[in-house]
């Protein structure tokens, strides 16, 4: 029971920890593209007009295409196309091919049989489309 409700704590505060982390992610890459505008001697003026694209990051530091953390045409949380992400690589970096077995129908003794450990898949959804049918 008790690791369930800290687990529940956990999962609750991950909208809040992946928020920091990216802001913190596209604070580095404001400066960034700032010491790029700099350098290449562009007016220090015109640096305001530079915008930088918000992003979503993974904990590994990638970037998370896909988020509608903040919204674009035609992508937000209910008007998007379909959506398919491999989140998480398998454990192992090794290739972990099949067993030889007389009773699988199938032969892979030759193929890599290891599986990502966190995919997501998201239907299209549309505004005026009752996709829930």
């Amino acid at each position: 029971k008790r690791e369930y409700e800290e687990f529940k704590v956990r999962i609750n505060g991950l909208p809040d920890s992946i928020r920091r982390r990216a802001d913190a992610y596209n604070a580095r890459e404001e400066i960034k593209a700032m010491k790029q505008w700099r350098e290449a001697g562009n007016d220090v003026e015109l640096m305001e007009s530079l915008k930088i694209s918000k992003a979503t990051w993974m904990a590994d530091g990638t970037h998370w295409p896909g988020t509608w953390t903040t919204p674009a045409p035609e992508h937000s949380r209910g008007d998007h196309s379909s959506i398919i992400q491999v989140m998480l690589k398998p454990p192992s970096d090794e290739p972990l091919t099949g067993a030889e077995s007389e009773s699988n129908a199938m032969d892979l003794t030759e193929v890599d049989i290891r599986l990502p450990m966190l995919v997501y898949v998201s239907r299209e959804k549309r505004p005026g489309y009752d996709h829930n049918k």
